[in-house]
């Protein structure tokens, strides 16, 4: 198999360089990503006319036969909320709710915060709703969706009073004993970039991160937890995959 040579770019946004195998890739990152969606956002949707001209040109490209073709493959392969069980299947809307998914399908709030579109206190009641909203599904949704190294350990926990992916907050734990208020979550050396072996300027393609923000990121998240009055156990993949791990020592600990 020929090796993938990676190639260099300037992010559109901080306008650091970066490698990627990926020749669309046009950001650095996750949080450049998302400056990015929000800008041209602005551009397409901020006014009347800016709304006019992207409906256009939307159904203008539908006239391609290529576009057409892959819009209709895409449709093929789209998925099934129905046929998965998904817990927010027929759940019925209210009509402010309704409303505001008019209005952002119309591209009236795009672009735009929160914070610009209900005002700061609604925006922070809003953030707290969908957080939980998402935990409460990503739980369920996640029941049969576990990862070899969890369930390698999902008997024994479960003899100790541990629950494998519970809502805590607005996240979805690997393992909790609620009786104990204790957390363990497996990370795999590769998703979480593993400190001892990734640099912090690696970027991970897949999550769309470099390893330090990674890191950031499960820094804020096991410290949200702990705030919340809950001891948090990290195991690593490559620990787990050492000859002398042994689980029962530590959960004791």
């Amino acid at each position: 198999m020929p090796r993938i040579t990676p190639i260099i770019k300037v992010c559109e946004i901080c306008k650091k360089q970066f490698s990627t195998i990926k020749i669309k890739l046009r950001t650095c990152s996750k949080i450049c990503k998302c400056v990015l969606i929000r800008n041209n956002a602005i551009r397409y949707y901020s006014n009347e006319s800016s709304r006019e001209k992207t409906s256009q040109a939307v159904k203008l490209a539908m006239y391609s036969p290529s576009v057409r073709r892959n819009f209709l493959s895409g449709m093929k392969i789209r998925r099934s909320y129905k046929k998965e069980g998904h817990p927010r299947w027929g759940v019925v809307l209210t009509q402010e709710t309704k409303k505001k998914i008019s209005d952002g399908n119309k591209g009236r709030f795009k672009g735009q915060t929160w914070e610009q579109m209900y005002g700061v206190k609604n925006a922070n009641k809003r953030r707290k709703s969908v957080s939980k909203k998402m935990a409460e599904t990503n739980s369920r949704l996640l029941n049969d969706r576990t990862s070899k190294l969890e369930n390698g350990f999902k008997k024994y926990l479960k003899s100790l009073g541990y629950k494998q992916n519970k809502q805590l907050s607005k996240y979805t734990v690997d393992y909790l004993n609620e009786d104990k208020k204790r957390v363990i979550e497996i990370h795999g050396d590769y998703w979480h970039c593993n400190p001892k072996l990734y640099k912090e300027s690696y970027f991970n393609k897949s999550i769309g991160m470099t390893a330090k923000q990674k890191w950031d990121y499960d820094f804020n998240r096991q410290k949200h937890l702990e705030d919340l009055g809950y001891s948090v156990q990290i195991l690593w993949e490559s620990d787990i995959k050492n000859k002398h791990f042994d689980l029962k020592s530590i959960i004791s600990t």
